[in-house]
């Protein structure tokens, strides 16, 4: 069985501002773009040097929260890497508007393009994206055009049995504001009209410094609104800093909560405001290292998968940063003439504006743009474990008000927000700082799952309260801020009480069956058993079997074991008491067996060990999702070494053939006694749970989990 590596490139380009006085998006810039190389679908493939990989990891996955993506006609065959079950809503782009007629200049072939054939096969609700970046006072000065966009808008939608439109119009000058809101009404009420059920949602600026929308008047008739949430700082800022800050990345800086909270008080509700994020940012030269350090050219665009697959080698771990007031990841490198700062979201920074979302109660997130992190899953995973029945809440973490760790919180919020850690039987709230506008802004912590539970503190005035205990393992928390003064907020830590029952489960049926049947299972616990695995074995002359291919694996190792088997390194001897390596001068020793293990989300590796010989450095264990086996670390994989002497487990990450320690737990191992080892791997959150004879001995959570086939 052969096993490669696939990795996907994505073209790199610069694209300056034009010299135009007022930036211009990058939804503009990059249609600008790619419509100037006038690429078919297969040739964009090519330049991205696409590869389907067909990995999907999450199909069992159901969201919670609205996943509204734009898909620009650029990305090609991306579409089928996506994970459908985690994205709600597709935007096709675009319908590029000619202001003169209302006729599209072009609509990139919305009615062949097969990503909305297959996103309807999904499930996935499909919108056709409107754009309008110049001449808004031809198009809003004659009805005409106005019309007859309505008009072609209604006909594309019901040619391609979609879902609505969505309306970017950017650079609108407040001359405008008064027409543009006035189409926007007219549109959305046609729509509805010939289309009942149909949707229109509108891209809403980061920033509406020209106070051009209409809020209380639109929410009325338009059915989402997705801020574009990035562009705080651009290709032609005179400082780097982050594309988009979740909290304020300077004292006064705009940033993703303020723009939320600003569209908040404008009067859309939270159950249509959508925060689109982006999966790229900017590189800029810049005169220093520091942060904060000023540039010195426009930057260039760097999409998420051109950051992972790091060619140029500027983009490694060794140069990646973090700033937490902002939330965000960065990297600094010097390419032997300029220091150069480039700011793009990893996925933990990701995930802490999906937290941003469930925090402030909005509908959901979008995605500018679908198909920039092909080739990796981490996205996916943030996504999945975010806003999805397959996420959990973990024991422990920290929360802070709207403005982050480092800023003041906002005037004029109000929202809700309940922590209800995953297996948790008991909740502990510990509060670092507390500085509100005594009398006016005030936090109410509430002992349930909603503000209707018993209320265990109202808080107010800048007095650090106790530690707060829930009865059970939930909290609610309810902030109030008036219009006028601030403070600092207030930082919280959350710890929960992990449940110790042990779980017993009884399975209910017997016999051989033929075709379909049923089994009961009957779990008692304190709460329902976190995971559930099952595995099932055919007999095959004289030796059971599994279906290796679809990541299953049995072997009793007495005498006959499976045929699949390698030996690499070492002395291994197949016995009636197991599976025996002697050779105590070799310090790699490497057995192996190739599964599949892209069809789920998670496995657990169980098997019994006892460790011999000689010496004070003895050691067994087990390598897994190895992308290499053949190689001398396994190329890339994780390991976990049970060793005697030392009385100790220790799980490794292993990266290009180098091994990162990641914990080194004390654990009892008895020199030729016999244990059971189970390993428990989850690539959706990444966490490693390793257990002797049942025990919990080490835990280690990667925020970069492997995914793909392995050893």
């Amino acid at each position: 069985m052969k096993y490669s590596l696939l990795f996907l490139f994505i073209v790199i380009y610069n694209i300056k501002c034009f010299g135009q006085e007022q930036h211009i998006s990058i939804h503009q810039q990059q249609l600008a773009y790619y419509n100037h190389l006038n690429l078919n679908r297969y040739q964009m493939d090519s330049i991205h040097h696409f590869k389907e990989q067909n990995i999907k990891l999450y199909d069992g996955c159901q969201l919670n929260k609205i996943v509204f993506g734009w898909f620009p006609y650029w990305q090609g065959s991306t579409y089928l890497n996506f994970e459908w079950n985690l994205l709600t809503d597709l935007s096709y782009f675009a319908y590029e508007v000619d202001p003169s007629t209302g006729n599209a200049i072009s609509t990139h072939n919305w009615s062949s393009a097969v990503v909305i054939d297959s996103a309807q096969a999904h499930g996935v609700r499909v919108n056709l994206c409107v754009t309008l970046f110049s001449d808004h006072a031809t198009f809003f000065g004659s009805s005409t055009a106005q019309q007859t966009l309505i008009d072609n808008l209604i006909t594309l939608v019901q040619q391609r049995n979609a879902n609505g439109v969505n309306i970017d119009f950017e650079a609108v000058p407040s001359s405008q504001a008064s027409n543009l809101n006035n189409f926007l009404v007219n549109l959305a009420t046609q729509m509805h009209t010939q289309i009942p059920g149909s949707q229109v949602s509108i891209a809403l600026y980061a920033v509406d410094w020209g106070n051009v929308f209409d809020e209380p008047t639109l929410n009325n008739y338009l059915d989402y609104f997705i801020i574009m949430g990035y562009d705080y700082y651009y290709s032609g800022s005179s400082t780097a800093g982050p594309n988009d800050p979740c909290y304020p990345f300077t004292a006064s800086g705009y940033n993703l909560s303020r723009s939320i909270n600003y569209y908040l008080n404008a009067g859309i509700e939270k159950e249509k405001l959508i925060l689109g994020l982006p999966y790229y940012g900017f590189d800029w030269p810049t005169t220093s290292s520091s942060l904060y350090a000023s540039t010195t050219a426009s930057a260039s665009v760097k999409l998420y998968n051109t950051i992972m697959d790091n060619t140029s080698g500027y983009y490694s771990d060794a140069n990646k940063h973090w700033d937490n007031n902002s939330m965000s990841s960065y990297w600094v490198y010097n390419n032997g003439s300029d220091w150069h700062q480039c700011f793009v979201d990893d996925s933990y920074a990701m995930a802490k504006r999906l937290d941003l979302i469930n925090q402030l109660g909005i509908a959901g997130m979008g995605i500018w743009a679908l198909g920039y992190d092909d080739g990796y899953s981490d996205m996916w995973t943030v996504i999945a474990d975010r806003f999805s029945s397959c996420g959990t809440v973990p024991c422990t973490d920290t929360i802070y008000d709207n403005g982050g760790p480092g800023r003041d919180y906002y005037n004029n919020s109000d929202y809700t927000y309940t922590i209800q850690p995953t297996g948790s039987v008991g909740l502990t709230l510990t509060f670092n700082s507390l500085d509100l506008e005594a009398g006016y802004d005030s936090l109410w912590i509430y002992d349930g799952s909603d503000i209707n539970a018993p209320l265990l503190m109202a808080l107010s005035g800048n007095s650090v309260p106790s530690p707060i205990v829930a009865s059970g393992n939930t909290l609610t928390f309810k902030f109030h801020s008036d219009g006028a003064t601030v403070g600092a907020g207030w930082e919280a830590v959350w710890t929960c009480v992990q449940d110790t029952q042990i779980p017993e489960t009884q399975i209910v049926g017997s016999g051989t069956f033929s075709g379909d049947f049923t089994v009961d299972f009957q779990d008692t616990d304190n709460d329902t058993v976190t995971k559930r695995w099952f595995n099932y074995i055919y007999r095959s002359d004289t030796l059971w079997q599994c279906y290796l291919d679809s990541g299953y694996f049995f072997d009793s190792l007495n005498y006959q074991v499976n045929q699949n088997w390698i030996s690499q390194v070492g002395n291994w001897q197949e016995t009636n008491a197991g599976l025996i390596q002697t050779d105590e001068n070799e310090s790699n020793t490497n057995y192996y067996i190739p599964i599949n293990q892209n069809h789920a989300t998670s496995f657990v590796y169980s098997w019994d060990m006892k460790i011999e010989g000689s010496g004070t450095n003895r050691r067994a264990g087990i390598h897994f999702f190895c992308d290499s086996a053949t190689s001398t670390n396994r190329h890339n994989s994780y390991m976990v070494y049970f060793r005697v002497d030392q009385d100790k487990v220790q799980i490794y990450k292993y990266i290009n053939d180098v091994y990162y320690l990641e914990t080194n737990d004390d654990c009892s191992v008895d020199s030729g006694q016999w244990f059971n080892c189970k390993v428990v791997y989850d690539k959706i959150l990444g966490n490693i749970d390793v257990y002797k004879d049942n025990v919990l001995v080490s835990s280690w959570s990667d925020s970069s989990p492997y995914i793909a086939n392995g050893d």
